[in-house]
């Protein structure tokens, strides 16, 4: 009987763990396919009254096409993040169980009014069941095109732009994920307003399918079926061999 359970526990419980690579890519940023928010800002937000821009410029890219960004606001030094999410760039985790990615981006500070270059910081962004999460991870705009990749992005290395601790969740119980990226901008003085720009947006996310139970053979499901009364007739036997003699 033992053994017979142990193989019933082994069929229900198997599951395919093939790693599977899901891209996705984008060098034109169709105004579309994009959806930018703010998703924080510091305390200033009443007085400094932040806000953004963003949309397709057909050229001057890296090459062609690219998406530019500007994040403007005053009155007193504050901050703010961006997200802005590839509307199709999404992970259904009860699918396909997310066990890490890889982003990659080039970026650039554009010139200003002043004559120097927008300075903000990109990274990664997913959104999960409403909320933004990022790594510690950043880099800088230069007055040049330049590469930013983020590697082995796990669920630990992503929390809150909230400012909260918690990770999304990349398991199979976790909502549809969809990646993007983020434009912070901080201004210590009392405003700010940077323009940049950013092409050749890629993501490769490795995932597993989700945990499955494996339909067993009709043959086996009426052995499970008659197990509770093998189990019955055997304690009955049992019993009866035991019976204490008069």
């Amino acid at each position: 009987m033992k053994s017979f359970f142990s193989v019933c526990v082994l069929l229900l419980s198997f599951t395919v763990s093939a790693e599977t690579v899901t891209s996705f890519t984008d060098d034109t940023f169709e105004d579309l396919d994009w959806l930018g928010t703010i998703v924080t800002t510091s305390q200033g937000f009443l007085a400094g009254a932040p806000e953004f821009e963003a949309g397709q410029e057909v050229s001057g890219g890296n090459l062609g096409a690219f998406r530019k960004s500007r994040n403007f606001g005053g009155g007193v030094a504050f901050s703010i993040a961006v997200g802005h999410l590839k509307t199709t760039a999404t992970i259904d985790p009860t699918i396909d169980t997310i066990q890490s990615f890889d982003m990659f981006f080039d970026i650039i500070g554009l010139p200003q009014a002043g004559g120097t270059n927008g300075s903000s910081i990109y990274a990664p962004i997913i959104e999960q069941s409403g909320v933004y999460y990022g790594p510690s991870d950043i880099v800088f705009t230069t007055g040049t095109w330049s590469p930013a990749p983020f590697l082995n992005m796990a669920q630990d290395d992503l929390t809150n732009y909230g400012g909260g601790t918690m990770n999304p969740d990349f398991s199979p119980t976790g909502d549809i994920i969809t990646f993007g990226y983020a434009v912070l901008t901080i201004d210590a003085a009392g405003g700010f307003d940077e323009t940049t720009g950013l092409d050749n947006w890629a993501v490769d996310i490795t995932t597993t399918p989700a945990p499955a139970i494996v339909p067993l053979p009709g043959a086996l499901w009426g052995m499970l079926a008659a197990m509770p009364l093998l189990v019955r007739a055997n304690r009955s036997k049992n019993t009866f061999n035991h019976k204490p003699s008069t």
